[in-house]
């Protein structure tokens, strides 16, 4: 609501003024010493007073680092310095252990030796677990597991892939996924694509590319994974019998299946071997 104010600190009058910005005058008026940041309320002032009689006048220390030995200076007040044993200049040299003695290491081993192997119920009926020292079956070695999880049989997940899927080596995988990858041209075997779907749809493209996500990609009848998991050549599987055009979204979700079996494919070969020998060749 708008009406004529007059500040109360420093007499300026404002006519028709709203309220809110009047209040926000006020606030920050030069000669408010209560509110905002130009002076310090009644309280403060005394908090400010007490602290100097009790602790003294705040005065930089040079003080030396407990880790790297570099000088640096402290604000402290008179009465107080120094208010820790010791300093450290930064966060890296506070969180830093160094070298541990090897009266610490013995404590650690008394400490962890002799752990029980199940949850611990306290007299409030908390349940704490205890630690649990297993085999791996991945990679033989040995590590800790929490009781809560008795039933964990490997170290990492690294490990637990090696069990469940014995011939998936993914970097092995990424390499044979190359060399399946299809090198010919379409434009050579036009009568064995239908090219109507490009047509309709157009190529596959990523966001970053043309963000064509409805488009049409090649597609292998007999899978690279399948391939890979069976030792199949890879000429076998990256040759232009193998390949197909496909609405990208529908390739994605055939994930590994086949659209045929690998006698079948070779048979194609054979066949196709055959019709474009010179073209092959």
């Amino acid at each position: 609501m708008r009406q004529d104010r007059t500040c109360k600190y420093c007499n300026t009058f404002f006519p028709n003024e709203e309220g809110k910005v009047f209040a926000n005058h006020v606030r920050w008026c030069d000669k408010n010493l209560t509110n905002g940041d130009k002076g310090a309320s009644k309280c403060s002032q005394k908090t400010i007073e007490r602290y100097k009689n009790e602790f003294g006048e705040v005065r930089e220390y040079d003080v030396t680092c407990e880790r790297c030995y570099v000088h640096f200076f402290v604000k402290e007040r008179e009465k107080r310095h120094p208010e820790r044993d010791i300093y450290f200049c930064s966060r890296s040299c506070a969180n830093s252990r160094g070298p541990r003695s090897e009266v610490f290491k013995e404590k650690v081993r008394k400490k962890l030796s002799g752990r029980i192997i199940s949850e611990r119920i306290t007299k409030t009926g908390r349940i704490i677990s205890e630690r649990i020292t297993k085999i791996c079956q991945g990679c033989n070695n040995g590590f800790v597991v929490s009781s809560k999880h008795p039933h964990q049989k490997c170290c990492s997940v690294e490990c637990s892939t090696k069990i469940r899927y014995p011939l998936l080596d993914k970097a092995g995988l990424k390499y044979y996924r190359t060399l399946c990858s299809f090198k010919f041209n379409l434009a050579d075997y036009l009568e064995e694509f239908d090219f109507t779907l490009i047509e309709k749809y157009g190529w596959y493209s990523a966001k970053n590319r043309g963000n064509n996500l409805d488009g049409v990609s090649r597609d292998h009848i007999v899978s690279v994974k399948y391939g890979f998991e069976n030792n199949v050549d890879a000429s076998i599987i990256s040759h232009p019998a193998n390949c197909r055009l496909m609405v990208h979204n529908s390739n994605v979700s055939k994930g590994k299946k086949c659209g045929m079996t690998l006698e079948q494919l070779q048979e194609k070969i054979k066949w196709w071997n055959e019709k474009y020998i010179s073209r092959l060749g």
